[in-house]
């Protein structure tokens, strides 16, 4: 299925495809910098934190908490400061969706589950009833990523 069938608001101007699909890794795991393993809160994967219960579904709040465990601080969406790395965070009313990191370029890079990585301008062209909506924007100083780079996720 085409991607643009999944996020209507994609076209040909404001997107395009950087790698093949693989599924060795998540949006999650992208947005936080690796692309080796499936990051999920749960016993199954890999978590940085303290895993949820297998039976519940992970919340905005559980990525948040992740990426604040990582450096990371909310911030106003539209903040575009330079000096820092910006995550987003997706989600339908309280429940996560999927997570984006912002280039040094503006764009903004998703992994769409195994499928490819993608390279989009603005967060709102993932927007739609597949992702819900952009709910929290987090930065960290550049400075802080570079002083903590030997520190283990």
């Amino acid at each position: 299925m085409s991607l643009t069938t999944w996020f209507p608001n994609l076209s040909s101007g404001n997107y395009r495809i950087t790698s093949n699909p693989d599924g060795g890794y998540n949006c999650v795991a992208w947005a936080a910098g690796e692309s080796t393993r499936w990051w999920q809160p749960n016993a199954a994967y890999y978590w940085p934190l303290a895993s949820i219960p297998d039976d519940e579904e992970p919340s905005v709040d559980h990525v948040v908490a992740l990426f604040a465990h990582m450096g990371f601080e909310t911030c106003p969406i539209n903040d575009a400061r330079g000096g820092y790395d910006r995550v987003a965070i997706y989600g339908e009313r309280d429940r996560f969706t999927h997570a984006a990191r912002q280039l040094d370029s503006g764009w903004w890079a998703s992994k769409i589950g195994p499928d490819e990585d993608i390279e989009h301008k603005t967060l709102n062209v993932l927007e739609g009833d597949f992702y819900g909506e952009a709910k929290k924007v987090m930065r960290r100083s550049k400075l802080w990523a570079s002083q903590n780079a030997s520190q283990p996720t």
